[in-house]
């Protein structure tokens, strides 16, 4: 499951995925994006996962899809996973992105966080 958290303060969106998550649709989740980009320009992004063994693989590559066809609407994206797979495919797709892609460990989410809020606009 996936939730979506925004902040009308600022560029910031969290998305958790975890089997404790409640369910939010992935139409409902891009509508989120894309009204928030509207609204802010360009987004971080903060994608905290939890629980990647109920994670279907074609699901990354469909929210990597996404972050492509919306490419300039993306400064700044920290994954924060243990799953070494998604690390893996993270740092690859991450490198045909606009923004900036770094990958941090489930136990370095406070400094996830401090990097995105301390991230300075390059695009």
């Amino acid at each position: 499951m996936i939730a979506y958290k925004n902040n009308s303060d600022n560029n910031i969106v969290e998305l958790v995925t975890d089997d404790d998550s409640p369910e939010t649709g992935s139409a409902d989740i891009v509508a989120q994006i894309e009204a928030d980009m509207a609204q802010h320009g360009q987004l971080r992004i903060l994608h905290e996962i939890r629980s990647p063994y109920g994670t279907d693989p074609s699901t990354f590559w469909k929210d990597a899809r996404f972050a492509l066809a919306h490419d300039k609407g993306f400064s700044h994206i920290a994954l924060v996973t243990d799953a070494d797979w998604l690390k893996e495919m993270a740092n690859s797709t991450g490198s045909t992105l606009l923004a900036e892609v770094r990958v941090f460990p489930l136990s370095q989410l406070t400094e996830a966080r401090t990097w995105l809020e301390n991230a300075q606009f390059h695009l």
